[in-house]
């Protein structure tokens, strides 16, 4: 069995026994399940072209699955996780974690995690390309490991998700819609 496949194949956590599933998307059969040694701690799979990853939000470590093996690697630290709420995602830059704190951590396929900040925020998206976004006050805010931008929104009562790596901000009190570093759009 070699999870590297292209077919549809996804990494599910099964919290009481601390295993991560490999399930057949087609089919909905487990097709094979590794021991993560986490039983009755928060884990989480982060999967991607780059990667997949074991995250362990209780004992801040993380653990690369070898795809061909179906085995896990050497355990790393990762200094965004530990409180319980991190997200993450697997994109172009590598594996990107985030907590609510304001901690990030990015993990490039081929280097060291290298920490840094991003504003504290209960809208934390990650995009395709590595880049964290949110929603600061009234400003919509990117963040990467060499920097920070910041856009005003003119308003702070918005929602934000991503189309791809771009953000789309929703604006529903004013009835309008953007996308990226585009213009407002009225919204029938």
């Amino acid at each position: 069995l070699d999870a590297r496949s292209a077919r549809a194949t996804g990494w599910f956590v099964h919290q009481p026994t601390g295993r991560v599933v490999l399930v057949d998307g087609y089919r909905g059969l487990a097709l094979g399940t590794i021991d993560a040694d986490a039983r009755g701690q928060q884990i989480s799979v982060a999967d991607g072209t780059t990667g997949a990853y074991v995250l362990n939000d209780s004992t801040a470590v993380a653990r690369p699955i070898d795809k061909r093996e179906l085995r896990l690697g050497t355990p790393f630290g990762i200094a965004a996780l530990g409180v319980g709420r991190a997200v993450s995602s697997v994109g172009q830059a590598g594996l990107v974690v985030v907590n609510p704190d304001g901690e990030a951590t990015v993990v490039p396929p081929e280097g060291e995690p290298l920490a840094f900040s991003v504003p504290s925020s209960s809208t934390t998206q990650i995009a395709r390309d590595g880049s964290v976004w949110s929603i600061d006050g009234r400003d919509l805010v990117r963040a990467t490991s060499t920097g920070t931008a910041r856009e005003d929104l003119g308003t702070s009562n918005v929602t934000l998700s991503m189309v791809g790596s771009e953000p789309l901000v929703v604006d529903s009190a004013n009835r309008r819609v953007r996308l990226g570093r585009g213009s407002w759009q009225r919204l029938p």
